[in-house]
This record gives structure tokens, C-alpha cells and sequence, in this order.
């Protein structure tokens, strides 16, 4: 810790934190309008206003920056499904909160284009949409099992597998509508979605319900 001239206590690193999610953020919007290939690091840097350096120092290069960018996603993802299930709650209004919010995020206009991106990188470069899978929907579905198991300690569920089974689930969820929309069909409606969650929790607990 260091103290300023005011004598206030301040992070030395804080400044390092805030520069990386601007460059995090100025790659994301970049990458989800132009394309990973179409973006140059100069692009970044003049949207960040950071410099080469920094990405390099922080991110090690271009490619380091998109795990960065799906990292942070994912993150954000999780957070928003709320995995620490709150006091109270039942474990079928647990699983339908979280069920609703992630498949409203999966099938959002950022994640389908995302998506389609990924595809896209196949043809440029393979690992990128490899990476992309890992730091992206592969992190979702492990931070998913993860509070599944929570749940099988507390006595509340009985799954041998929870990798499987959140696999299972989430597949449920979003595989049709994901496949549907990336190739331009329309987005469920609200109430399907509704629907489409409230039936796969009732198919996840008739098979792990205890």
C-alpha cells in the first residue's frame, strides 16, 4: 500500500485494473462489429486509448486480449445467474431463476453474433474459436456444475456426475434456439422461454430431485 499527498491510502495497482477493462472492453466492441481477424492492435489502442505496450504487458499479444474478452464474459455470465443460490429459495426456483437468466444471455444479439464469430474463426485460425469455447461457454457450464454440487452436499439433489448433468441441462436450454438464431431465425418469445425453462427443470428434477 502507498499514501498520497493527502495521506489517503491507495491500490498501486488500481490504475493497471482500470486500463485493462477499458483496452477488455474497447476489444469487445471491436471484435463483435469488425471480426477478430479484421481487428489490429492499432484499432484497439486508438478505441482505449492505451498503447501496444500495455496490451502486451497485460495481455501478452492479440490473441491473449480475446481470452481476456471471453473470459470476462463468462464471468459476467455466472454473476448473473447468481450461482450462490440465495437463502430460501427452493432448489426448482433456483434452477428456473438461473435457467431464465442464462438462456436470455446465450441467446442475446452479443452472444449469437459471438457465436458466429467463433465459427467464422475456424477458416482463420482454429485455436481462436478453441479458446473462445474454453474461456467462454465451457467456463459457464463448470461454474453450473459447480453450484450443483453444492447442492448434491446440502442433500438436496442426487447426481453421480454434475459436469454431465449441468451439461445436460443447459443443452436443454439453449442447443435448438442457439443452432435456430445463428442462422437468422427469430428469438423465442418471452413466453416460450418461460416455457422451454420451466420444462427443462421439471425433466433435471424428475431425473435428480430428491
Amino acid at each position: 500500500m502507498m499514501r498520497n499527498r493527502t495521506g489517503n491510502t491507495k491500490r498501486p495497482y488500481l490504475l493497471s485494473e482500470q486500463r485493462r477493462q477499458t483496452i477488455i472492453d474497447a476489444a469487445h466492441s471491436l471484435f463483435l462489429s469488425k471480426g477478430y481477424a479484421a481487428v489490429s492492435l492499432d484499432e484497439i489502442v486508438r478505441a482505449s486509448g492505451g498503447s501496444k505496450s500495455a496490451i502486451y504487458q497485460l495481455f501478452g499479444g492479440k490473441k491473449g486480449l480475446l481470452a481476456a474478452v471471453t473470459e470476462s464474459l463468462a464471468a459476467k455470465m455466472l454473476s448473473e445467474m447468481d450461482i450462490n443460490r440465495n437463502g430460501g429459495m427452493s432448489v426448482r426456483d433456483s434452477l428456473f431463476a438461473m435457467g431464465l437468466k442464462l438462456i436470455r444471455l446465450i441467446l442475446s444479439d452479443e452472444a449469437i453474433t459471438q457465436y458466429r464469430l467463433a465459427i467464422n474463426n475456424l477458416t482463420v485460425d482454429p485455436s481462436l474459436s478453441r479458446l473462445w469455447y474454453s474461456h467462454g461457454p465451457e467456463a459457464t457450464f463448470r461454474g453450473f456444475a459447480q453450484y450443483l454440487k453444492k447442492e448434491v452436499n446440502a442433500g438436496r439433489l442426487r447426481i453421480k456426475d454434475c459436469q454431465r448433468a449441468a451439461d445436460m441441462f443447459l443443452g436443454m436450454l439453449i442447443c435448438k434456439n442457439n443452432i435456430a438464431m445463428s442462422i437468422g431465425e427469430d428469438a423465442p418469445t418471452p413466453k416460450q422461454i418461460k416455457l422451454i425453462v420451466s420444462e427443462a427443470v421439471d425433466i433435471f428434477l424428475s431425473a435428480y430431485g430428491t
